[in-house]
């Protein structure tokens, strides 16, 4: 699989100009499973949180999201098994560069499993491909128990930039 077009200059330039133009996501969610110092539950952004946050500003650059359910198949002991993959494809329409992601959904069974697990990667591929923060990050430290955590949650910005590091306390 291609993972980018050989020319992706244009393309980087109008992400970088989208970004500019990007609202600020929402955290309209929590997941009681982690919990800061004090007690409150986790904040996340959903992808409709984060799609209303970058939708018109992709538009306005010419950028096109695009989500590929693909069959990975695989050979395991002799044996061929088939595993459910996630294309995620960012696509500047004007000059038809681009870049994508590829995760693997897992072996689900269950439609709705498979539903939630395509969301979820969906989620993430969009965050880490716009550079975007709609989760608090601690490094795996809550979910392994490693070390307590340090940072705190950051308030109503959700895009790393050199305003947030200057102007707030994020480490």
């Amino acid at each position: 699989m291609q993972y980018q077009s050989e020319n992706t200059t244009n393309i980087l330039r109008a992400i970088s100009k989208a970004r500019q133009e990007f609202k600020t996501i929402e955290k309209s969610k929590e997941n009681s499973f982690f919990k800061d110092k004090s007690g409150k539950a986790h904040k996340y952004s959903t992808l409709t949180d984060i799609n209303n946050g970058i939708n018109e500003a992709l538009v306005n650059n010419d950028l096109f999201i695009n989500y590929q359910i693909r069959i990975i198949e695989k050979k395991d002991a002799g044996h061929d098994t088939f595993a459910n993959g996630l294309t995620t494809t960012i696509t500047h329409l004007t000059t038809n560069e681009f870049i994508a992601s590829h995760g693997l959904l897992g072996y689900f069974t269950k439609s709705q499993d498979l539903g939630s697990a395509i969301t979820y990667l969906r989620r993430y591929h969009i965050q880490s491909m716009l550079n975007l923060e709609g989760d608090f990050e601690d490094d795996g430290n809550l979910s392994s128990g490693k070390v307590e955590n340090k940072k705190t949650l950051p308030k109503d910005q959700t895009i790393i930039n050199e305003d947030n590091i200057q102007n707030k306390e994020i480490f």
